[in-house]
């Protein structure tokens, strides 16, 4: 009895047949990987926006909370500018802070006197006003005057527009109440 053998292997439409399943296969989850990696990282943009923000307003209410009435005239607080895009103003344990999107327009800037240092507190910066109000709510200004002034300002309304490449835009408003009696 003579025993037949068979070539051991794959034949050529065989190999064919796997190559088209596998094209096939890629041509529908390539675009699903793409969108994937797409997706993920223009939520870790959004996400780092967002931290930025959030740290910023942190950091200037805290350092807001701070300021002092002024020494030579108690019924005042302590503020040497009071505009739309910089306040600078001294803090209780006597160091002068300058908060500033004057110098820079897509950026807010921390400064401190003693010691002298200067940082960048975000950056992405797309808008920013400072608002001094009065303590009715419904007063308020852009810049020391006739309306709201250092003797009059009860709390300051910080409004910041972020956005970075491939971002959305995030705005945040906050209002810091000037609490410190002394």
């Amino acid at each position: 009895m003579t025993r037949s053998v068979r070539p051991v292997g794959y034949t050529l439409i065989e190999l064919v047949i796997v190559i088209m399943i596998v094209g096939i296969l890629a041509a529908f989850v390539a675009p699903i990987l793409t969108e994937t990696v797409s997706s993920y990282d223009t939520s870790a943009r959004n996400v780092e926006i967002l931290a930025k923000m959030r740290y910023a307003t942190e950091r200037m209410a805290r350092e807001i909370h701070q300021i002092r009435k002024d020494i030579t005239n108690t019924a005042n607080y302590d503020i040497s500018t009071m505009t739309a895009t910089k306040l600078v103003f001294t803090r209780t344990d006597g160091n002068q802070i300058t908060l500033d999107n004057a110098a820079l327009a897509t950026e807010v800037a921390l400064g401190y006197s003693s010691p002298a240092v200067t940082a960048t507190l975000t950056d992405s910066v797309t808008s920013f006003t400072f608002t001094y109000c009065q303590i009715n709510g419904t007063t308020c200004a852009t810049s020391t005057g006739a309306t709201v002034d250092k003797s009059s300002v009860a709390f300051i309304q910080i409004d910041m527009t972020l956005a970075g490449s491939g971002t959305g835009t995030y705005t945040s408003t906050m209002r810091v109440d000037l609490r410190n009696a002394g």
